[in-house]
């Protein structure tokens, strides 16, 4: 996808400041299919992935003037993108834990670590605990007390 020019970002940034709903959908093509794209590779939902794009945009209208000009607009866009899959997660039924993050969306340590606002060795020194609890229970199902 090709990036927003600088000047037509702070261009339509301005305008969507001014509460100029036109500017919002002039905006909108630039960077749904990006935020989408970001969205379903880490939640493999299609529907989540499309409410990921509706709340990413809503709260660009309603916070457009949090963007300062310093970063390119689409890193700004898929840091709020980002915050909203967290809260997919959380909303989604069972816990969000590392085991999940790493194994079941097929997240890197780094990416989990990102995902869940904790540094890589922490996720690794939880996947470490969880594994050795998930042995121990399966040691107590499977009747194996010798350890």
């Amino acid at each position: 996808m090709k990036e927003i020019e600088p000047d037509r970002a702070k261009t339509l940034m301005r305008r969507i400041m001014a509460q100029e709903e036109r500017a919002l959908a002039e905006l909108h093509p630039l960077l749904a299919r990006r935020i989408y794209a970001f969205a379903l590779n880490r939640l493999h939902d299609p529907d989540e992935a499309e409410t990921v794009v509706s709340d990413t945009i809503m709260e660009v209208w309603k916070h457009a003037s949090r963007w300062d000009g310093e970063c390119k607009l689409s890193t700004c866009v898929l840091g709020i993108a980002n915050n909203k899959v967290r809260t997919a997660w959380r909303q989604r039924e069972g816990p969000m834990d590392e085991l999940e993050v790493v194994y079941f969306h097929e997240f890197s340590v780094e990416e989990a670590g990102q995902a869940l606002g904790c540094p890589p060795g922490t996720v690794k020194t939880r996947l470490f605990h969880a594994r050795l609890g998930l042995r121990k229970c399966l040691e107590r199902c499977l009747g194996r007390h010798d350890h």
